[in-house]
């Protein structure tokens, strides 16, 4: 097993490759990135740290800041809510476009939103109009007009009518396992539900979404469709050959087999273009290179 060296220090990897430092800052579309590594000695790889990239300051609203700042104590704190989620935040530059897809009530957007400064651009996609139009009152409460909610069902094709499915438990809509009946079989886990709610739904691509919207940087991505993920990046060629951001995705068996695909499907597709695939371990992330039961966010950069 080899050991990782980074500056400040020498940590042991259980996969036998080599962690991104918690403070690093990834800028994944150009070879002046600070991600760029460099072999010190054979088994070692080194890595920039913090100090070699500064975050600029720059004004962000005082509510924002403080969600932000709330969120990301709570984020290895409390059960509710991802331990990723902070982590994925502290790979956000100044400046940065990001996409927050299935965007849910907003925890991932916010962070994006103060991460990225107000020069940046956070688009908050989800498939549900009812959580876009919290997220737009969400946007306005925390005065972050780089925020912006959009709804859409994100596929592998456009144009494809359709229906989301919102499970309902006691009376209760349980908004983050509702997925898009386009592609599945069956409802898979979701068969536990006594019964949904359905709203109509036109797919769209991430790359006619993105050109429609004038993106024309991205920098991280964060995904969680309730598998639905692979379908969705099939629609995202130009996303995956020109921009080369940083993804999250949520990857779990039992969502992706309701779409006839596997966890394997996913991970070939990402290495097909080039990228590498990490998860949270401890207190960084370390390379992987397969899916395991007991995490389901993984982090995919281009090494």
């Amino acid at each position: 097993m080899g050991r990782v060296r980074q500056r400040g220090g020498i940590v042991g990897d259980t996969h036998g490759r080599g962690p991104i430092d918690r403070a690093e800052r990834m800028r994944p579309d150009s070879a002046n990135s600070a991600t760029r590594w460099s072999g010190a000695e054979p088994g070692t790889i080194t890595l920039p740290g913090s100090g070699d990239q500064p975050r600029p300051s720059g004004p962000c609203s005082t509510r924002l800041s403080a969600a932000a700042g709330v969120l990301s104590w709570l984020s290895p704190r409390a059960s509710c809510i991802e331990t990723e989620a902070a982590q994925l935040a502290e790979l956000v530059n100044p400046g940065a476009v990001c996409l927050d897809i299935g965007a849910g009530y907003g925890l991932y957007s916010t962070l994006f939103a103060a991460a990225a400064g107000p020069h940046g651009r956070t688009l908050a996609i989800d498939a549900n109009p009812r959580l876009t139009n919290r997220l737009q009152r969400l946007a306005t409460a925390l005065r972050a007009p780089s925020l912006q909610p959009i709804w859409a069902a994100v596929s592998s094709t456009s144009g494809v009518d359709t229906q989301l499915s919102v499970p309902y438990r006691h009376r209760m809509p349980v908004c983050g396992r509702a997925f898009m009946l386009h592609g599945a079989a069956h409802h898979g886990p979701n068969s536990e539900f006594d019964r949904d709610r359905r709203i109509n739904l036109t797919t769209t691509t991430l790359d006619e979404l993105t050109e429609q919207h004038g993106v024309n940087q991205i920098d991280v991505i964060k995904v969680d469709i309730e598998g639905a993920e692979y379908a969705m990046l099939r629609g995202a060629h130009t996303v995956l050959a020109r921009h080369r951001p940083v993804w999250m995705l949520e990857i779990e068996e039992r969502h992706l087999a309701k779409y006839g695909h596997r966890a394997a499907d996913v991970v070939d597709l990402m290495a097909s273009h080039g990228y590498a695939m990490y998860r949270w371990h401890g207190d960084q992330w370390q390379r992987c290179s397969h899916v395991s039961p007991t995490a389901r966010n993984y982090l995919f950069r281009i090494p």
